[in-house]
């Protein structure tokens, strides 16, 4: 055997001596370079200031002394280790995507030999993930073993970064360790008495519906691999009837294992190594688990029941702390059962919690290790490390054996032909329940996205997906099916039967009485059925299966957040917006889905109380309100105007029509509510149905006295609304003299209308009109609760102060935008002070482009939205604008479910950070956008002016808003389609371009995904001011702004430079 033994050798000349232990190391470490080094990483959450975590690491050296030593071989003196180079202790800071990537770059250094001659034996590097994550990655060289205390290091570097210094009594003296300490790989299990896990040379492919192929690949890769898991103390105490200490409970490990192992194998016994002394975890230089002062045991066939066998195992390696063992280095193989180590309970850095990432080592000095700790919640935590020679599938196969065995599970054996075994049939004769959750979410794609074609395989945001559809259909899951899915969740699993796995269940009488959800598989199929049918409902396609990807069928964020919404409304299944992207199928998403409990739902269901009809607005139209006249002292005074053009192909009932819209008034009371101050306070007072027609607010094209059409709708766009005496809509119809065709002039204030609500109405219309041209009226599916009652509640209850919080910091000391081009840049011009305020032009986007810009998403795993968004911001970089450029965007604001039916102004106006220091290339800047939004979303009911207001304390000195510029998405929308009636004709229109001669923004982009003769088209529209933009400035833009498109369209892999963008598009942009 090898021991760590630290006799000192005798050196002349130079330098101090080594031992032995650190002599054999370094003799390894010549021949075999990085195999014995370790990586660890810790992520740190929380308010992490990077200068002075850096700071504390760079000083480590000057506080524990190990830290401060080199490795040099002197022909004369031999190996020889120095002190006090302070240049050893260089720590590295990297930007990364994720957490994942940050592991993947630690271990690269982990392969990557230290040089002991020059540099310390523990390397830092600090990893800023893109997602806002912190990680610290740790890479030391086993030489140092025994050398170094985790426990020492990690104070030393929390008294530094909280106080700024630190003060240590007495420098600990390195540790004498006795017994076993590997520095090679032992001999495998698999070749002497456990050849059935042994990895088989024939590549097995994984084929599994939903599963990746990146998962695929990683299982036919031959590295080591971890398995965790946990069970509760008392679980495992019960099964020897008592409590026990941390050697006991190490002991009963070893017991079971072996046990285990010999009874499942038809062993007599099996050899392990175990530590002597667990007391000195914090001096373990791997940082996950004991391997050094190890001690070697037979643990033979149980002669004497369980806990005997425990008691005569504790006392063995009691007595092994006492005794000196020499031998030679061990040639057989052997298990490690050993004792778990983490580090990070020893990093106390000031409101940032230090957590231990969960990694495999590089290189396993035994084939099997099994390790048992106690966590922070006092649980058992289990590990299993596979070396490279086991087979991934009989890895996880021996764990969870063996973990229910602990529980009392009888042993399986693996060798089949040593047991009675019956041939099972080879086909299963019964079918399989169908998959509720997969149908039902594929229902609500289809009902939010008005594609019957969707099938559950179809991706959500290929048919027009986005986050406020999106939580639309998470709402109507949860609220009408007792399904409950994230967001992130939709975002990940983007078809019905990926989201269906990762969706959960509210309560289980969610599962009709006909299915029974008797095993995993069957309830993440039942989730998928769900996800899957809110999927077509959103989506608006029947075709759509549990295996198609959500974004191919026009999913997008908004619509994913409708699903979201829906499936945790109407199904108890809840499913992060960030899942959903990464998992877009009803399939993948199942296996996501967390069930979620319906009592609060079921106690609002029923409230029917509305209360007074006067109201306070609510924090959005508020915000909203109180902007009307800031914009108004500008000559702004419609900016706030909807106007909606239809024109109809067929011949339309417009008597019909205007019943089928008065039932939306009557549904939806904001459509007939009046606005004004009273006792110095906006509010809004509901007139009540009996009153509706004391209103003039729908006139048939008879009624119309003006025969020219365009001039009629460009009047009607501009009609300054008296929100204390009118209704805030008009509904007004004029026919073209020309062609007969009808058109129809949909004017709201936006007080009342948002995007979410449009789409809604458009649906209700649908119906309504249908029952109308019958003359019956229409019954709704879901009672639609008032949007006074909501604002009433929101403002009762007061701001989320932590939600306020978090814009608060993410914003924090970011300088407010300025018009992208100063004044005296080449292009400049002085606006015409009698002209428009502002204009517009549309982006046309060629279909090559539109297919790699899709492409890209899709590889991403983001959406077409986030990357249209992350090219419109890099042009804007390119023609000037600063590196961290703020851009505000709409948030959909309805962070109550039970509000998801409900028509009225929910959206927010939010700023968000495009940092492009923190990015390098396409993917990165993708990756950022992306995570940016979806992790600001649950943050999005606080609207834009308490955002500004809490960042300058006060009301902002300035016309405009923080940013300059403006990105927002129109997906989809349902002013193109058709009225479908009872006997199956269709009244066809599409939307009509309406002018935009006022823009209360610098730059407004629009980003348009439409249906046009049956297919995919993707425009964006942009607005400006003429004071801050020429039109060669405005032309400009289109043309940088088109090159960008390109650009990211050329590799879906995102690996383009934006740099080496900039340089190819700068100059023809520019000259």
């Amino acid at each position: 055997m090898i021991f760590n033994s630290h006799h000192s050798k005798e050196k002349s000349g130079f330098g101090n001596a080594v031992t032995d232990f650190e002599e054999r190391v370094w003799m390894h470490h010549q021949q075999h370079e990085d195999s014995a080094q370790y990586s660890a990483a810790y992520r740190l959450a929380g308010e992490v200031n990077i200068g002075r975590l850096v700071s504390s690491l760079s000083k480590i050296s000057q506080f524990v002394p190990s830290l401060n030593v080199c490795y040099q071989f002197d022909e004369d003196a031999g190996l020889v280790k120095f002190h006090g180079n302070e240049f050893s202790q260089t720590i590295n800071i990297e930007a990364v995507d994720s957490v994942q990537d940050a592991i993947s770059h630690l271990q690269a250094n982990q392969s990557t030999p230290i040089a002991l001659e020059s540099q310390s034996g523990i390397q830092f590097t600090v990893y800023i993930c893109a997602e806002q994550d912190v990680v610290l990655g740790v890479v030391s060289h086993q030489i140092l073993s025994g050398e170094v205390c985790w426990k020492e290091i990690f104070e030393v570097v929390s008294a530094l970064y909280n106080h700024g210094l630190c003060t240590i009594e007495q420098r600990k003296q390195p540790t004498e360790i006795g017994g076993f300490t590997p520095i090679q790989k032992l001999e495998a299990l698999s070749t002497s008495c456990l050849p059935w896990i042994k990895r088989s040379t024939q590549d097995i492919d994984l084929v599994q519906t939903g599963v990746s192929e990146n998962v695929c690949s990683y299982l036919q890769v031959s590295v080591p691999r971890k398995f965790t898991t946990s069970i509760q103390r008392e679980t495992f105490e019960n099964r020897l009837g008592r409590t026990m200490n941390e050697v006991e409970i190490l002991s009963a490990t070893a017991v079971l294992f072996a046990r285990y192992i010999t009874e499942s194998n038809d062993l007599d016994s099996l050899d392990v190594f175990m530590p002597v002394d667990i007391s000195q975890k914090n001096r373990e230089i791997n940082g996950a688990m004991i391997e050094t002062g190890l001690t070697y045991l037979c643990l033979g066939q149980p002669i004497s029941d369980l806990g005997q066998a425990v008691g005569d195992l504790t006392m063995r390696l009691t007595a092994a702390q006492s005794q000196t063992i020499e031998s030679t280095e061990f040639s057989q193989s052997a298990a490690l059962v050993t004792w778990l180590v983490d580090p990070a309970d020893y990093l106390s850095l000031d409101d940032v919690e230090a957590v231990k990432l969960p990694t495999a080592p590089l290189h396993p000095k035994f084939e099997i290790s099994l390790a048992v700790g106690i966590n922070r919640q006092g649980a058992l935590s289990f590990e299993l490390v596979t070396g490279v020679t086991v087979s991934p599938h009989l890895g996880a196969f021996l764990f969870e054996q063996f973990i229910a065995y602990i529980d009392g599970q009888k042993v399986t054996k693996p060798a089949l032909a040593k047991q009675d075994v019956k041939a099972a049939p080879l086909v299963n004769e019964s079918a399989e329940p169908v998959s509720i959750f997969e149908k039902t979410i594929l229902a609500e794609f289809r009902d939010a996205l008005s594609i019957e074609s969707m099938n559950k395989d179809d991706d959500f945001f290929d048919f027009g997906g986005h986050s406020l559809i999106g939580t639309r259909v998470i709402g109507r899951l949860l609220k009408d099916h007792g399904i409950e899915v994230s967001i992130e969740d939709l975002f990940t699993y983007r078809t019905a039967t990926e989201l269906a796995k990762h969706a959960k269940p509210i309560t289980p009488t969610v599962m009709p009485a006909s299915v029974e959800a008797s095993s995993p598989v069957s309830e993440i199929n039942s989730t998928a059925e769900l996800i899957l049918a809110e999927f077509k409902e959103a989506l608006v396609s029947d075709t759509m299966t549990a295996t198609d990807d959500f974004f191919d069928f026009g999913g997008h964020s908004l619509i994913a957040t409708r699903v979201i919404g829906r499936l945790l409304t109407h199904h108890g299944i809840e499913i992060s917006i960030n899942d959903l992207f990464g998992n877009p199928t009803a399939q993948s998403l199942a296996e996501q889905a967390v069930p979620k409990s319906t009592e609060f739902l079921e106690s609002s269901a029923s409230l029917t109380d509305v209360g007074s009809s006067l109201a306070p607005l609510s924090l959005a139209q508020n915000s909203l309100w109180k902007a009307i006249p800031k914009y108004a002292k500008f000559g702004l005074n419609t900016i706030f105007n909807l106007p909606f053009v239809l024109r109809f192909f067929d011949e339309l009932d417009e008597v019909a029509f205007g019943e089928a819209c008065r039932d939306i008034l009557v549904r939806h009371a904001t459509l007939r509510s009046h606005f004004y101050e009273h006792d110095g306070n906006p509010c809004q007072q509901v007139v009540d149905v009996s009153d509706i027609g004391n209103y003039k607010w729908f006139w048939t094209s008879d009624e119309c006295e003006i025969e020219d059409r365009d001039e009629f709708l460009k009047q009607e766009a501009i009609h300054p609304f008296d929100l204390e005496k009118e209704f805030p809509l008009r509904v007004r119809f004029i026919r073209c003299k020309d062609t007969g065709q009808q058109f129809l002039s949909f004017l709201f204030h936006h007080i009342v209308q948002d995007e979410w609500s449009v789409n809604l109405m458009m649906d209700e219309l649908n119906l309504a009109y249908k029952l109308r041209v019958q003359g019956q009226s229409p019954e709704w599916r879901h009672e639609a609760l008032p949007m006074h009652e909501y604002a009433r509640m929101q403002r009762g209850s007061g701001t989320h102060q932590k939600h306020l919080d978090y814009w608060l910091d993410n914003l924090k000391d970011v300088p407010w935008s300025t018009p992208i081009f100063p004044k005296s840049h080449p292009l400049s011009e002085k606006a015409d002070p009698q002209g428009a305020k502002g204009g517009w032009v549309i982006v046309e986007i060629e279909d090559n482009v539109r297919d790699g810009l899709y492409a890209l998403a899709k590889q991403q795993s983001a959406s077409l939205f986030n990357v249209v968004y992350a090219s419109i911001a890099a042009a804007l970089n390119v023609v000037g604008a600063p590196n961290k450029l703020i851009v505000g965007t709409s948030a959909s604001g309805r962070q109550d479910v039970e509000y998801y039916d409900t028509i009225g102004y929910f959206t927010t106006v939010v700023a968000h950070l495009v940092n492009f220091e923190r990015v390098r290339t396409v993917a990165e800047l993708v990756a950022q956008v992306k995570h940016t939004i979806n992790d600001s979303m649950p943050y999005g009911d606080i609207p834009i002016d308490l955002i500004e207001e809490g960042l300058v304390g006060g009301d902002p000195d300035v016309d405009g808003h923080m940013f300059e510029v403006f990105i927002q998405l129109h997906a989809k929308s349902k002013f193109s389609g058709a009225f479908e009636l009872s006997n199956g004709d269709k009244i066809n229109f599409q939307q009509v371009d309406s002018d935009r001669s006022e823009s209360g923004l610098g730059l407004q982009f629009e980003v348009l995904e439409e249906t046009v003769n049956d297919e995919q088209v993707l425009r964006v529209m942009m607005s400006y001011l003429t004071e801050n933009y020429s039109q060669a400035q405005v032309d400009l833009l289109c043309d940088t702004l088109r090159a960008l498109f390109a650009e990211f369209a050329l590799s879906s892999k995102g690996d383009q430079l934006l740099e080496a963008i900039k340089d190819r598009v700068v100059e023809p942009a520019m000259f």
